[in-house]
């Protein structure tokens, strides 16, 4: 998915990452060089970090399961094969110091750098603290019914 239309919820929750995002796509990287995704399991973060980077021209590099090992990769080579890169840490609740040592050792960021988490809490304080953050909800009965509604519109007018 990268059609931010797909998304369900209000605008105004994925504005502000949607204007970090285009910060770095216009190589003013912003002063908050990381950002925090957080909310219930499921509820759709990684889609919404993907969609987004997707649409600001980035190509999101999903990390999970604790292993993070491509980020020195990311930080030497932002650009692969002419797609500008975005570091997406997903499931990063409870990692440990080691591994967020590790992220605060890359130092000033040259990529877009999302941390998906369930809670904000679980973010080690020193990259919270410096970090853009959302809280991503489960939809309203009436978003999705707006959201479907719009698919049906959609798919009956093709």
């Amino acid at each position: 998915m990268s059609d931010l239309a797909d998304l369900i919820g209000p605008r105004s929750l994925i504005q502000p990452i949607h204007t970090w995002l285009t910060g770095w796509a216009s190589n003013a990287p912003p002063a908050l060089r990381v950002a925090v995704i957080t909310g219930e399991a499921g509820v759709g973060k990684t889609t919404v970090a993907t969609a987004l980077c997707r649409a600001v021209g980035f190509e999101p590099e999903i990390e999970s399961e604790g292993d993070f090992s491509r980020l020195n990769e990311i930080s030497r080579k932002p650009t692969f094969f002419g797609y500008r890169r975005a570091a997406i840490l997903d499931d990063s609740d409870n990692l440990s110091q080691k591994i967020w040592n590790q992220i605060l050792k890359i130092g000033d960021l040259p990529f877009p750098l999302i941390i998906i988490a369930s809670d904000l809490e679980q973010i080690f304080w020193r990259i919270r603290r410096s970090a853009l953050t959302i809280r991503v909800n489960t939809p309203s009965q009436d978003q999705i019914r707006i959201f479907l509604d719009r698919e049906r519109d959609r798919i009956g007018s093709d």
